[in-house]
This record gives C-alpha cells, structure tokens and sequence, in this order.
C-alpha cells in the first residue's frame, strides 16, 4: 500500500473513531439527563410522602379528634362542613399515593399506541370533575377533532392529571376557564391544557414537570401532577414542558403523534367498552 493509500486508510479510520466518539459522548450526555431528571423525580416523590405525612394525615386525624368531641355531647351533632373537609383530605391523600405508585410502574408497563379522539376523552374527564363538584361554575372549551395516536389508558390517565391541576389553579380565579386544543409549533403539531388561574413560578415554569403553583408555599409544593404527565408523554416518545407565570395561568404543552387520517379514533364510550 502507498503511502498516499495509507494516508488516506488512516484519515477513514481517525473518522469513523470520531464519529463512534460523538455518538457515545452523546449518549452518555442523554445518560446523565435522565439521571438527573430521575434524581429530580425521586426528590418530589419524597417531597410527595413528607407531605402526607407531615400534614395532611395530622390534619384528617384533627378533624377526626373534633368529630369524636361534639359527638360526646348529648345534643351536638356532627358539623357536615367538617366531615366534607375531612372526606376531601383523605381523596387528596388517596390521590397523592395512587400517583405515587403510578409513577413508579409506569417506566415497566406496556404501552399499546392506537388512535383515540383527544377530545372526547378530555370531555369524559371534564365530566367527572363536575361530578365531583357540582356546584363549581367553570368555562371549558375543547377544540373539536383532537385525535392522537396514544396508549387508551395512559392518555386517559394523563388527561384527567392535568385537568385535575388546571381545576385546582383556577379556584380564585374570577371567572375560571381552561381550554384544551392544539398549536402548530414548528414542523410539530402540539397539544394542550392552557388555565387562567394562579399560574407557575417563573423560575419553576421552564423545568419539566416540575413547576410549582404560584401562591402556594413550599409545603405544598408536590408536582406530581406534572412529573406523572411527563412520564406517560415520553414513553410515548413526545415531550412535555410549561409555560406561565404568577396570576396569568398556565399552559402545559405536549407533543403526540396525530392519529392516521384513515384510521377512526376510539371514542371515551368506545374505551369504557373496551375496558369494561
């Protein structure tokens, strides 16, 4: 071989080490982004569990010793104001907890993409949060046509996570709304579950499932609202980010593979079906 051949047999090599190289050195730096995002996860889920502990379990057992007390008198009754407040923080409890084993079964259950109508679900999901409090007066518009190709129970799941955080964010507000629809961004088409509640914090509204509700101190600053919605997003090979600030709402944005034009999405009546 010349030396012209060797010359040229050497640069081939040195290039193919580099790129080997970049390519390792790449996945090593994703390597170390889910390990941080990992160790961000497991901070808020011990954040999640002191929580409980710390407060809303001493509070339902307060609320408990209140309701033994008048019940030891021979004419006092028990206070319903008391007993909803006592039944609320134990859905909270149970709802905190049940995401907390979600989130962490998520990364090792099998996911099945299908097209789904986004839109008859997030309804469906509308619904059981007025069930839940009749009484509540609250505008919500769903852009027509949302179909997605996802998981049926994890969009299922995913919906009904962050409508529950847009419902909670908008209780002060005046005349509360959330909407759901989606935004071209780019050559990406993306979903999303925008509120005009309190808002996120600036600094916490860019990191990933982790922004903290504006106005609520640090004790009940759980996210796992957001971390469990990002979870379902990236197994489904999307993304999930914030946007928002003090007193102008919130915007969780997703991205999700649209459904084939062909295919018809599962409606909600056609998933509860399915599943029953």
């Amino acid at each position: 071989m010349g030396s012209s051949g060797y010359s040229g047999h050497r640069a081939r090599h040195a290039g193919r080490a580099s790129r080997r190289i970049e390519l390792l050195d790449d996945q090593l730096q994703d390597s170390l982004r889910r390990l941080e995002a990992a160790r961000r996860d497991i901070e808020v889920m011990r954040a999640g569990l002191t929580h409980v502990l710390r407060n809303r379990l001493p509070s339902v057992e307060r609320l408990a010793g209140r309701l033994r007390h008048r019940g030891a008198g021979p004419t006092q009754a028990e206070d319903p104001a008391d007993l909803k407040r006592a039944s609320e923080e134990l859905r909270r409890i149970g709802q905190l907890l049940e995401r907390l084993l979600v989130l962490g079964d998520i990364d090792r259950r099998h996911i099945a993409p299908q097209p789904l109508d986004l839109t008859a679900l997030a309804w469906a999901a509308v619904e059981r949060l007025r069930t839940r409090e009749p009484g509540r007066s609250l505008d919500v518009y769903v852009m027509p046509d949302l179909r997605v190709e996802a998981d049926p129970g994890l969009l299922e799941l995913l919906l009904t996570v962050l409508l529950e955080d847009a419902w909670r964010r908008t209780r002060r507000a005046e005349q509360p709304g959330i909407q759901i629809g989606r935004t071209p961004m780019g050559p990406e088409t993306v979903c999303f579950v925008r509120d005009n509640g309190v808002g996120f914090e600036p600094a916490a509204a860019g990191r990933q499932g982790s922004a903290r509700h504006a106005q609520d101190g640090p004790r009940r600053r759980d996210g796992l609202g957001l971390i469990l919605a990002r979870r379902i997003i990236e197994r489904h090979g999307g993304r999930l980010w914030c946007d928002g600030s003090p007193g102008t709402g919130a915007t969780i944005l997703f991205t999700l593979a649209p459904a084939a034009e062909h295919d018809g999405a599962l409606t909600a009546q056609d998933h509860v079906l399915a599943r029953g």
